[in-house]
């Protein structure tokens, strides 16, 4: 090969390095330049629709009771749960266990605020109550001697037909 082929060749290549370099580069320019000019417009189009439309502080009726949001004697109040004064430190003391176990590991974490968790017990004592009531107005007579019975000697009734038919 002669020299000249390949000084030709050489400056060919540089060039078209050159060319690789410069392509991403342009593009890279032009997504700039598109996407600065999207967001100008974006800006634009915002700023007329705050200047013709009135935006709410929030809702207010929660901003007239946010006091209401930060008092905690709300939260840390104990209400009974089974109309019984036997029973009731007793869930009382399984629930303090259950927060302890199940929503201090990771609650910790996120923040120092007791407001959630004081939150939750009395969610959960409100929930006992309510499941208490429903429990009360359960006539258990017939329940344990009759629906109870029935369910349970039906479901042996089924296993022996599925055992059989399983195993023959």
């Amino acid at each position: 090969m002669s020299a000249a082929f390949f000084s030709f060749r050489c400056a060919t290549r540089r060039s078209s390095d050159k060319v690789n370099v410069l392509a991403p580069l342009i593009f890279i320019a032009f997504l700039l330049k598109s996407g600065n000019d999207d967001t100008e417009r974006v800006l634009k189009d915002f700023d007329e629709i705050a200047r013709k439309h009135r935006f709410s502080s929030g809702i207010p009726r929660f901003i007239a009771n946010r006091e209401r949001f930060t008092d905690k004697s709300n939260y840390e109040q104990e209400h009974s749960m089974s109309q019984s004064p036997i029973l009731d430190p007793i869930l009382e003391q399984i629930l303090g266990y259950v927060i302890r176990d199940f929503v201090d590991s990771w609650y910790g974490t996120i923040s120092p605020d007791q407001l959630f968790k004081e939150s939750l017990k009395r969610s959960t004592r409100r929930t006992i109550a309510a499941f208490s009531q429903c429990i009360r107005k359960v006539d258990f007579v017939p329940l344990l001697t009759q629906h109870i019975v029935d369910d349970f000697a039906s479901h042996l009734r089924l296993y022996r037909k599925a055992k059989v038919t399983v195993w023959p």
